[in-house]
């Protein structure tokens, strides 16, 4: 009885997280579909270009996210709800303290790592279009990739996959009235994804003030346990580090398709990763 339990409890998280997964990948194709319709392979390729340095802000989310789920759920096994709440709130506050640090960061390096693939003319015009936006954003681009782990943490896959299938669905419809309507470029790309990931953190942090999350938190919970920080972060790091490497290598590519090719083949580069990405985040799932 005890093996399918856990049988059936691996399943029960399983079928729902990849199942965002897959919606988030087909989000991530259609959000392709958009630029390369409507700003052919420049488009594509200056996002291509922006991407890396996206990556930053979304492996630290992902850092705080997973270490923050992990030590929250090794206090609930050990029948520790306080300690279980101190984390999550501690995870929170960390999200929040470190967005404004690393906005300020990137946007004084964001420039650079831009240039260094290569990027030049229009195609610089247009990563530097998407970045602007998300880099302000970044509080919501940190938010949305760590309440998912936070909300599976708390007994909650379903509610995990339906934020991410509304942020997607959010997204795409805000790509074609930006892009496709309004011509917005990279800037309506970018307005979209910081929208959807915004919907996403406000309604994933709110649940956790609601009677339904089992770490139920309220206002008196939220005192910064600096004491929790390094195990949040060393349980988190190697996500961080799956994100940079990944980060890394589509940079360097960027840079010698730029150098030696053209910026079609940066936009050729980009539509591989799109169809990467099914496989990509099956696997995370």
């Amino acid at each position: 009885m005890k093996q399918k339990s856990i049988y059936q409890q691996f399943w029960r998280y399983a079928i729902p997280t990849i199942a965002a997964m897959l919606v988030n990948g087909l989000y991530q194709v259609v959000d392709g579909i958009f630029i390369g319709q409507y700003m052919g392979g420049e488009g594509l390729a200056g996002i291509n270009v922006a991407w890396p340095v996206i990556s930053v802000i979304l492996g630290l989310g992902m850092m705080v996210g997973v270490g923050t789920g992990a030590l929250a759920s090794i206090k609930q096994g050990e029948n520790d709800l306080a300690g279980a709440k101190q984390a999550l709130a501690t995870g929170m506050m960390a999200l929040l303290a470190l967005s404004p640090i690393v906005a300020i960061a990137l946007w004084q390096f964001a420039d650079e790592m831009i240039l260094l693939q290569g990027a030049q003319g229009r195609m610089y015009e247009l990563a530097m279009q998407y970045l602007d936006i998300l880099i302000v954003g970044g509080v919501f681009a940190l938010g949305s990739i760590a309440v998912p782990f936070l909300l599976r943490n708390d007994d909650s896959p379903n509610m995990a996959t339906l934020l991410m299938v509304l942020g997607a669905v959010i997204n795409i419809a805000l790509d074609y009235w930006f892009i496709a309507l309004l011509g917005w470029e990279l800037t309506g790309a970018a307005l979209a994804t910081a929208i959807a990931q915004a919907v996403v953190t406000v309604l994933g942090i709110g649940y956790f003030f609601t009677s339904r999350a089992k770490m139920r938190l309220t206002l008196k919970d939220f005192k910064f346990q600096f004491h929790l920080l390094p195990k949040i972060f060393s349980i988190g790091l190697a996500s961080f580090f799956m994100y940079a490497y990944g980060s890394f290598m589509v940079a360097i590519h960027n840079a010698l398709f730029a150098e030696y090719g053209s910026v079609t083949l940066v936009g050729a580069y980009a539509i591989l990763g799109y169809i990467v990405a099914f496989y990509y985040l099956i696997a995370e799932a």
